[in-house]
Order: C-alpha cells, then sequence, then structure tokens
C-alpha cells in the first residue's frame, strides 16, 4: 500500500484522496497526492456528476440465493461507481475475500460485474485497550446528561465510545435506534444486550443502519455476516443532513483533535496545513441534530 503512494508511482498516478491514512498521508502533505475536501454525504454528487469513472474496483462478499453480491464492511460510494462505470460502457472488477461478510442491505447483481477475483486475507481490526478513569468519566457525563429512551445514536470508534458504552448500560436506558456512519464493536455490544432495538428511528425498521463496519477482530465481522439487525446503506443516505434530522432524539458523539482561541474546532488537521484524515462525516452528523433544533424536515 505505502508503494502505491510513493513519489514515484504519484508521479505515473494522480490520486485524489478524500480521508488521509498513514499510507497516504506523506504523498498528500508533500504535495505528491492531491487532498480533495469532501463531506461523505457529497460523495455520491462528486461520483456521479464530476469523477465519472470507467473502472470500479470493488471488494464484495457473496453471492446470496439470488445471485447478490454484498459490498461488505465499506459502501458509502461504492454503488455510485459501478452504477456510473456501467453507464459509461466500463467495467466492473470485484474482489471476493472470503473473510468479507455479507452485511444485509445494498447489494450489487452477479450480472454486474465482468470480472471476479477470489481471495482470502485477514480484514483490517482494530482492537480498543480498556477506557481509563479519565475516559469512563466523560462516558458518564455524555450518557448522564443526553442519552435518554428512545434515543438514536451516532458514534465511531475508541476508548470514549466504549466508555459511552459502558455508561449507557450502567444507566439502564432502552430502546435505543442507531444511525451511523461507522458500526464499530461498541455498537455490537449494545444490539447484544437488547438496549437497542430501533423501534422509534425514521424508518422503524428494527435494525441498525451504518455505511462502514469495522472490527476489532474476525469474530466481528462473523457477527455482521447475514446479521438482520443491521443494514448497510451508501453514504448519501447514511449522512445526509435531512435524513439525520429526521431520526427521534438523535444524539451525535464525535471527537476532535484541535481547538483554536474562538471556539472552533476541528478533527482533520493536527497544523492548519497538514491534513491528518479528513472532513468525512462528522460534520453532517453535527449539522443534522443542529438542522432539527432549527426546524429543519425532510419531504415525506
Amino acid at each position: 500500500m505505502d508503494a502505491l503512494f510513493s513519489r514515484e508511482t504519484c508521479r505515473r498516478i494522480t490520486h485524489r484522496v478524500i480521508f488521509n491514512s498513514r499510507h497516504t498521508r506523506e504523498a498528500v502533505n508533500r504535495g505528491w497526492a492531491k487532498y480533495q475536501l469532501m463531506h461523505l454525504s457529497n460523495i455520491s454528487t462528486q461520483v456521479r456528476g464530476y469523477l465519472k469513472p470507467t473502472v470500479a474496483m470493488i471488494s464484495v462478499a457473496g453471492p446470496d440465493n439470488g445471485g447478490n453480491y454484498s459490498l461488505g464492511t465499506t459502501v458509502e460510494g461504492v454503488m455510485d461507481a459501478v452504477e456510473t462505470a456501467r453507464a459509461n460502457g466500463g467495467r466492473v472488477l470485484a474482489e471476493r475475500n472470503a473473510k468479507m461478510p455479507f452485511v444485509l442491505g445494498d447489494t450489487v447483481p452477479e450480472a454486474w460485474i465482468d470480472y471476479l477475483l477470489d481471495t482470502d486475507y485477514p480484514l483490517p481490526a482494530r482492537p480498543i485497550d480498556p477506557p481509563d478513569e479519565a475516559e469512563r468519566r466523560i462516558g458518564r457525563i455524555i450518557a448522564g446528561l443526553f442519552v435518554e429512551d428512545r434515543c438514536t445514536i451516532q458514534y465511531g470508534i475508541g476508548k470514549v465510545p466504549e466508555a459511552v458504552t459502558d455508561a449507557i448500560l450502567d444507566k439502564g436506558v432502552k430502546d435505543l435506534g442507531i444511525h451511523t456512519e461507522l458500526f464499530g464493536d461498541a455498537m455490537r455490544r449494545l444490539v447484544d444486550t437488547g438496549v437497542v432495538t430501533n423501534r422509534y428511528t425514521r424508518e422503524r425498521n428494527k435494525f441498525s443502519i451504518s455505511t462502514l463496519f469495522l472490527a476489532g477482530s474476525q469474530s466481528g465481522y462473523d457477527w455482521l455476516d447475514y446479521n438482520s439487525a443491521v443494514q448497510s446503506r451508501p453514504s448519501d443516505y447514511t449522512n445526509s443532513i435531512l435524513t439525520i434530522a429526521a431520526q427521534p432524539h438523535m444524539v451525535a458523539i464525535n471527537s476532535a483533535i484541535g481547538v483554536d482561541l474562538h471556539g472552533n474546532i476541528w478533527a482533520d488537521s493536527m497544523k492548519a496545513w497538514e491534513i491528518y484524515s479528513g472532513v468525512g462525516g462528522q460534520c453532517d452528523f453535527c449539522a443534522g441534530p443542529t438542522c432539527r433544533q432549527v426546524g429543519c424536515r425532510s419531504s415525506p
């Protein structure tokens, strides 16, 4: 992966990075690759209206009994890339990893795949260390002040989300819903204990909705496989400000890495000129609950 973003490779291939990682950080900050500022909710518009790919390289699991393939742990704008490539007379190349879970939700018909490659290698895992006392205190404050029965919640991975989950379980709330960008092991615990029912979310659909899935081990991915407690959706739905605003009692819990003297908070850069990660979907989930408070509503 690091070789893909080396200076030599970047001279041959123009990379547009929308979210930095340890593999791309040097290339972006040295100017070898292009950093494209983009909210996750806007990926669909960018892919269909501007990028217009002619080749889509995707990861899949399946097929199911209907001959459809799951997009697995990463949905975001993948379906947009597939549909746009096909509309442009391009090709769809799919890697079927034996360890990829079949996550219910959006699927790709077998007829849409031009080439299928079988592989078997471990998926990225993100084990989380137990939270310390400071993080547990943060979790108790968040759960105590904001999380009530019938809330819809969103958060990512890390020790604070684990601490929030512990505090939610200790508080004894019930009938929570999950509408999130990233679904991790902390949320899995809430589903397993019956705290999450999704009875009062916008769709009253009985399942949690996410566009990305990340587990701490393969057992977490195995739990996702054909599990009707969760479903995947593209990011123009999960991160739509109006969809978020329509969720009952939406509570969005996110982290930051910087704050200035004017009270501005950010999570994409360590310094103004060094991109650490990216905008991603945090702004979508900050704006959604605020939009609800000031009276925004989605159309019926």
